[in-house]
């Protein structure tokens, strides 16, 4: 008789789907940032290869992981787990973009802040 196993056959499409999903925004924000996979190991104090599995989907994070990841991304918990849903391509593109630029505006100071504004400013019209 085969043996039975805890796993439903009916969940794995949506766990690979969900890790799948999650594999693309690390990848996709490692990128953004111009990191390797060793940068991003290194700032998330995770192995290389630990980074490889999880951009590839062969490794279902932790929450620890989780949070070591959006550390990285210097995000938030919740901001780093919620991502639009496939389907909303450019949506995606444009949310992961304002995450980056702010990531950069909140090491800037106050002078270059304003610098960057009037030249913003200056694009819009």
């Amino acid at each position: 008789m085969p043996r039975q196993t805890r796993r439903s056959t009916e969940r794995q499409p949506h766990k690979d789907t969900v890790l799948r999903r999650f594999a693309d925004r690390v990848r996709s924000l490692r990128e953004k940032c111009g990191w390797t996979q060793a940068e991003l190991a290194s700032r998330a104090k995770l192995r290389q290869h630990h980074v490889s599995h999880l951009e590839s989907g062969r490794t279902m994070p932790t929450l620890m992981t989780v949070e070591l990841l959006a550390d990285a991304f210097d995000m938030e918990l919740r901001e780093f787990v919620d991502y639009p849903e496939q389907g909303t391509r450019e949506t995606d593109r444009v949310a992961d973009e304002i995450v980056v630029i702010s990531r950069i505006l909140r090491r800037l100071d106050l002078k270059t802040l304003g610098r960057v504004r009037r030249g913003l400013d200056a694009f819009a019209r």
